[in-house]
């Protein structure tokens, strides 16, 4: 059997990826930056934190999808937690009347529905690594380059 190896460096900037998406929520959900009217009323330093913070997503999926993300049952232990977490939540938001039946019978299918998208993308980029990752073995540097190039810009540039 085949040892694997084991990167420290990426598993620590993985880590820090983490860190970063809890405080691009703190300055979304917490302080309200939901869209360019709240900016307005930002500090120079919040401006500047989620213009170092915006592309923390899109670097911990490209390291999960170049290391080969394997589908296990590890992913339906990650939808029963989510799971369990939400309805644990709701349970208590029904509770203190702070949602309605409705907000709560959107959740009932988390990945399908996209109410939470980091989970229902997650699952895609789970399903599409192999494939891509086998499809990029057999091309060419130049046409790999040109690929991530256009992904880039489609990402960067345009609203994918």
């Amino acid at each position: 059997m085949v040892e694997k190896k084991r990167n420290s460096n990426i598993e620590l900037l993985r880590i820090l990826l983490m860190l970063m998406v809890c405080i691009w929520h703190m300055y979304v959900h917490g302080l309200g930056y939901r869209n360019v009217d709240a900016y307005a009323h930002a500090t120079p330093f919040s401006l500047f934190m989620m213009a170092i913070l915006v592309p923390h997503v899109n670097c911990f999926m490209l390291i999960s999808g170049y290391y080969s993300l394997k589908f296990s049952m590890k992913i339906l232990s990650l939808a029963f937690q989510a799971s369990f977490y939400y309805w644990a939540i709701a349970g208590s938001f029904l509770a203190l009347n702070i949602w309605s039946g409705w907000e709560v019978l959107k959740h009932i299918l988390p990945i399908s529905t996209y109410v939470w998208w980091f989970l229902s993308f997650y699952v895609v980029i789970l399903f599409l690594s192999p494939i891509l990752n086998k499809g990029l073995t057999l091309l060419e540097k130049k046409e790999r380059w040109m690929i991530m190039l256009t992904f880039f810009v489609f990402n960067s540039i345009g609203s994918f």
